[in-house]
């Protein structure tokens, strides 16, 4: 049914967008500056300031094995005590020198890593050990010239060492999630073992050059989200509610989204002492790659119902229910890391069991996800370059949803996307990523009446009507907005005759 020019708008009709117009070569010019703003970030990702400070100290340095060190055997390194003794105690300072600058809250997160060195490693005694220790953590804040006990607590720990190597695999026994004192004291003693003599220990905490740049960049991320969606408020503002899009809605609850993502609290979380902001700002990140995943599906289903006439069956339910699943477990996931190391920073592999197995069951998850969208994405194609009008909308969401979504799989499994920063590459990498990809969403789908200012024709359209716009298109790819508006005249004068 062809609506007359002095319609007004129809809930089943079709509103042109931005993509719909470019020629083609804009888009690939824009695709091209995305490639290079995202080159751009790589390199400064990679060049700009490291994520954490790190120090290394070790239990046994003085050594007299032909220069080597640190030495595997306490036989090797006179006058050393070695942690097999009775009652040895390590005592590592944070920072390493006590007569340092200090730590401030803009540092964040410290973590007390130790890599045990086997002392039968090179003997005629040399074996595969594998076996649980009890690892005894006493951290101690300094604040007014004396040591306050932030944590006391013994915890179980695996101790694995290869045959062939000296240097046994690291774990963390610590890791406070704020600093709240300028320097810190560590106590760690092993029980059940007599295979370590020495150890290395590796301090590690966010540097103040890394911070300030993630506040600076998730500020001005912020305010930009905060335009866009007042902008995106006004622009939809002109039409009723039941009459927007489902593109125009989507990109309005990502713009939300993004707000709450780029988090207007994060600054905070360096300036209190509760645990609740880092929680929220776990939360808000685990619920945008939620909402992203339900864009993109429901989107997707649009283009096969409607567009495609593909009936409706289980499986478009049962993926929803796997992106709630999968929501939900990455909250807890996020939220709970979170909490654990708030509350508790002193790490055993007695207290982290449950947290590990319910991160493999969200990266299970995604990953299921992620080659659902892949797959669906590509049989669907065919259909969609054979319904040309088509092709500019599907490639516009498909092709940047298929690259974010191969990046967010790949990193949970790396363990660089989570709570806890890892580097300024990967966090500058996905905020650009995310923020990026609406922006474009917001150009993409901004609707196009100013195009046909003077033609006289209603922008809200039927099928039959979209495909003829969508046809001709000059060398370029391009729609001509003359033989478009006449077309449509056209129809919706024939319209009125009958």
């Amino acid at each position: 049914m062809f609506l007359s020019p002095a319609s007004g708008a129809s809930p089943r009709g079709r509103v042109f967008y931005m993509v719909d117009k470019v020629p083609a070569r804009v888009l690939g010019i824009i695709w091209g500056v995305a490639l290079v703003v995202m080159l751009a970030v790589f390199i400064f990702g990679l060049a700009g300031p490291d994520a954490h400070v790190r120090e290394t100290t070790y239990t046994i340095s003085n050594c007299s094995n032909s220069g080597v060190c640190p030495c595997t055997n306490v036989a090797d390194c006179p006058g050393e005590t070695p942690m097999s003794a009775p009652g040895y105690e390590q005592q590592i300072n944070i920072p390493a020198s006590t007569r340092g600058s200090g730590l401030a809250p803009i540092n964040y997160q410290f973590a007390l890593t130790v890599f045990p060195y086997n002392k039968y490693y090179g003997t005629e005694e040399e074996h595969t050990i594998r076996s649980d220790i009890l690892v005894a953590v006493r951290l101690e804040g300094r604040a007014g010239g004396k040591n306050e006990v932030v944590a006391d607590k013994e915890v179980k720990q695996q101790l694995v060492c290869g045959r062939r190597t000296a240097e046994c695999r690291g774990f963390v026994v610590l890791l406070e999630r704020r600093i709240d004192y300028t320097h810190y004291e560590v106590y760690v003693s092993f029980d059940g073992t007599d295979a370590v003599d020495n150890a290395r220990w590796v301090t590690s905490y966010e540097s103040t050059a890394f911070n300030v740049t993630r506040i600076t960049v998730r500020t001005l991320f912020l305010l930009m989200a905060i335009l866009l969606t007042v902008f995106w408020v006004v622009v939809l503002a002109h039409r009723r509610v039941h009459e927007w899009t489902i593109h125009q809605r989507g990109v309005l609850v990502l713009l939300v989204g993004l707000i709450f993502l780029n988090n207007p609290l994060f600054g905070f979380e360096f300036l209190s002492e509760t645990w609740v902001l880092p929680v929220l700002d776990s939360f808000f990140t685990a619920s945008f790659v939620c909402l992203l995943l339900l864009f993109w599906f429901y989107v997707l289903d649009h283009f096969r119902l409607h567009d495609l006439g593909v009936e409706r069956g289980p499986a478009m339910v049962v993926k929803y229910i796997i992106v709630i699943a999968f929501g939900a477990t990455a909250i807890l996931t996020f939220v709970w890391s979170d909490m654990r190391f708030t509350l508790q920073p002193v790490v055993g592999s007695d207290n982290v069991g449950g947290l590990i197995a319910v991160y493999y069951v969200t990266s299970v998850l995604f990953g299921v996800l992620v080659i659902w969208l892949l797959v669906v994405g590509l049989l669907v194609l065919p259909d969609i370059y054979a319904k040309s009008h088509l092709e500019y909308r599907f490639l516009f969401l498909y092709l940047p949803a298929g690259v974010i979504a191969i990046e967010l799989f790949i990193a949970i499994f790396a363990g660089a996307f989570g709570p806890f920063s890892r580097s300024l590459l990967a966090f500058l990498n996905f905020f650009f990523l995310f923020n990026g990809y609406v922006y474009l969403l917001v150009w993409g789908f901004y609707p196009t009446e100013r195009w046909f200012e003077g033609s006289g024709v209603s922008l809200d359209i039927d099928e039959d009507e979209f495909i003829a716009f969508a046809q001709p298109r000059d060398g370029d790819g391009a729609l001509t907005s003359e033989n478009a508006a006449r077309m449509l005249a056209s129809s919706a004068s024939d319209e009125q005759g009958r």
